[in-house]
């Protein structure tokens, strides 16, 4: 190549000389300057200051000649080497593949893949920190790539549950669409020793989006891998983290699955002052280990019960396993290239009572296929129940209980002495609840427990003992989460709305009860002195007192088959109660009977509000109504 410049009174001639990257400049036939390198400034810098010595020309006139020296090299490049122009608006995808033995860069526009060796500046340089992707390929559907991922766990990773094999499928490709999400998938494999749980994070470096294993990576090489590469971490065996690396991790953790994910560390500058420094954590993460995670994480995790497999699983060789993978690695990054920014589907997750459960699987149920969205809908409702019901068996379920407890007793003294306090209940009382040989050393953390509850805290008794105060509103929504419905008292339960707030409306619904419990107490026929005693018939039914008999409330005479139907109506209406049915819809289900009466029915009803009496099955009381 020539560039040919004029000066006032001479003309220059330039002849440009390029080998790869190296660039030579001559002068009239004669090298008057050394070879420098295009894309390095510095070296184009020392370049010029070399001419500006040994030849006869301005600052200005040399910069100008290497200047268009430089465009007519990127012409020339151009030609010679496949490329995308960099500058193009519309959004490009690319990574670091090896093509020919050699990392380039593959570059998707939208159409094809392209290759070339520089962009933006930037050197494709093979990264050994995951394993590198072939030439990407494509593939028939994503259900046909989605089968190949699922069948390659199956061949080499036992599960007690199929259903999983789904999960690890879908979290693979939507590891390759990270950057469409805004909440990221964590999964944890849990087990004792020999379960596969290495091998499961094994098969996950292979297959996920620059799976990364950090065992043996410094604290300060996950922040800069995650912000600079944004890959998929496999943290293996966490109960080997010491105090300080584990506070860490579980910073990393918390802060990493929703955006924007960013965690902020002191580092020294290089006047070894101590400045802020971002670092973006967010992506999706794999754990395994033998002991149970931190709480808060573990309900951020898809979790996995690892156990051992009945019969031997195929033996898995890395350097074979990397062969066998090679070419659906390449489909996976030209999903990637084809999926990434594609609007995702919308997903109808109002089958999960929790949010963090729905985000959770909010990734997966967007890049698995629709026949396979009702299945880990199902699972998910199923991780669902069964960390419901874990809640109810834990500490804090514990505690509540307790303290429901000791209200009720307060209750049932408050009926004989209204001068008790019924609303406010001390922490060491529940304390002896929960172990009456050693309540002090519980009660800091019973206290601890009632506040995170949200219970308001408060003093009581004419010593100021700590306690908290009751809140008929807070406990019908924590039962919900920590309390089986019959827990509850039955005037919270049964309320649609609770308006129980002072201690005389307590006392008085106490009392209520305890009326209702007398109105059926069995009282032998020496006790009662009435006209229908004396006679020996039942005033409800006229049939002849046979043995024990019931004295009602308003003096009459009852025989055992007429107050046994009333405990059995009473019954049928407290289940009655507890169901989505209006007053009048309860009436409606007792007009086939032959003593029906509404006002009856209604005095129940009310009754049935404030009893916890149940003694049948909801199938019993179905064939009592029915007869």
């Amino acid at each position: 190549m020539t560039l040919q410049m004029s000066e006032q009174t001479r003309d220059i001639d330039v002849e440009v000389e390029v080998i790869r990257k190296k660039v030579r400049l001559k002068v009239k036939g004669e090298t008057r300057f050394a070879t420098f390198y295009a894309d390095d400034p510095t070296l184009t810098q020392h370049a010029i200051t070399k001419a500006i010595k040994t030849i006869n020309l301005g600052d200005n006139d040399i910069r100008l000649v290497i200047s268009k020296a430089l465009d007519l090299i990127a012409k020339e490049y151009e030609k010679n080497t496949p490329e995308v122009v960099i500058d193009n608006p519309e959004p490009k995808i690319y990574e670091v593949v090896i093509e020919d033995g050699k990392p380039t860069f593959a570059v998707y526009d939208g159409n094809e893949v392209k290759f070339r060796t520089i962009i933006k500046g930037e050197k494709a340089e093979r990264n050994p920190l995951w394993l590198p992707y072939p030439r990407p390929i494509d593939y028939e559907t994503d259900q046909a790539l989605y089968n190949e991922v699922k069948a390659f766990f199956k061949k080499y990773l036992w599960l007690s549950d199929k259903r999983y094999y789904d999960v690890l499928a879908s979290f693979v490709l939507a590891t390759y669409r990270q950057g469409d999400f805004d909440v990221a998938t964590y999964l944890f494999f849990f087990g004792p020793h020999k379960t596969g749980k290495s091998r499961a994070l094994e098969l996950l470096q292979l297959l996920c989006y620059r799976g990364i294993k950090c065992e043996n990576t410094k604290l300060a090489g996950i922040y800069y891998l995650s912000d600079k590469f944004k890959p998929t971490h496999l943290y293996d065996e966490t109960q080997k983290y010491n105090r300080r690396e584990y506070a860490e991790i579980i910073e990393i953790l918390d802060s990493g699955q929703r955006r924007p994910g960013v965690v902020v560390r002191l580092e020294k500058d290089e006047n070894g002052n101590f400045k802020p420094r971002p670092y973006e954590v967010f992506g999706f993460k794999v754990l395994a280990g033998r002991d149970p995670f931190h709480l808060s994480l573990t309900s951020r995790c898809i979790v996995f019960h690892m156990r051992k497999a009945p019969h031997r699983m195929p033996k898995l060789r890395y350097s074979k396993a990397v062969e066998e993978v090679k070419e659906l690695r390449a489909k996976l990054i030209m999903y990637r290239f084809k999926s990434l920014g594609i609007p995702l589907p919308s997903i109808d997750d109002s089958a999960f009572m929790d949010d963090r459960n729905a985000e959770v699987f909010e990734p997966l149920l967007a890049v698995a296929p629709e026949s396979v969205r009702l299945t880990l809908l199902e699972l998910g409702k199923e991780i669902e129940k069964e960390e419901s019901e874990e809640e109810r068996s834990n500490w804090e379920a514990r505690v509540l209980n307790a303290f429901l407890n000791v209200r009720k007793r307060l209750l049932e003294q408050a009926v004989k002495d209204e001068k008790v306090e019924v609303n406010k209940i001390a922490v060491i009382d529940v304390a002896k609840e929960l172990d009456e040989n050693n309540p002090k050393s519980l009660a800091t953390n019973v206290g601890k427990v009632l506040s995170r509850l949200g219970f308001k805290p408060t003093r009581v008794g004419h010593k100021a003992i700590r306690a908290y105060k009751w809140d008929d509103k807070l406990i019908q929504e924590l039962a919900t989460r920590y309390l089986e419905k019959n827990d509850l008292p039955s005037y919270i339960r049964n309320s649609a709305s609770a308006s129980v707030s002072t201690s005389s409306q307590d006392v008085k619904d106490a009392k209520l009860v305890n009326q209702a419990k007398k109105d059926y107490e069995i009282i032998n026929a020496d006790v009662a002195d009435t006209k229908n005693q004396k006679e020996g018939r039942c005033q409800k039914c006229g049939s002849e007192l046979k043995g024990g008999y019931y004295k009602r409330d308003d003096g009459s005479i009852w025989c055992l088959d007429c107050m046994e139907k009333e405990e059995q109506r009473l019954a049928i209406l407290c289940e009655l109660i507890n169901t989505p049915m209006t007053d009048e819809e309860i009436i409606k289900v007792f007009e086939h009977q032959s003593d029906f009466d509404p006002k009856k029915i209604r005095y129940f009803i009310d009754q049935a509000r404030r009893s916890e009496y149940k003694p049948f099955t909801r199938e019993n009381l179905m064939e009592v109504l029915k007869a």
